[in-house]
């Protein structure tokens, strides 16, 4: 799945591409957004597109070729229930 238009990253509204890569997202924002929001690799977000609510992704890698920055989004494992034991 791909598209264009507004995404949710940590609360903000921006304007992005994204792409759907076996279960990760590759998202392209504009450098200023980037900067802007002050996003970094090995950062944790809240990530969401139109059509789904915002989720906990790490932002694996970013390849910054101005004037756009690719971000590649990984779904972040949630905690399990403790075990006994």
């Amino acid at each position: 799945m791909y598209g264009t238009g507004p995404v949710a990253v940590n609360g903000a509204v921006v304007y992005g591409y994204w792409t759907d890569r076996n279960g990760c997202c590759r998202l392209r924002l504009g450098l200023d957004d980037w900067d802007r929001l002050g996003l970094q690799p090995g950062q944790r977000v809240r990530f969401g597109r139109p059509d789904q609510t915002p989720n906990e992704v790490l932002i694996a890698a970013a390849d910054r070729n101005p004037p756009v920055v690719w971000l590649d989004l990984v779904p972040v494992a949630r905690a399990s229930a403790p075990r006994a034991g």
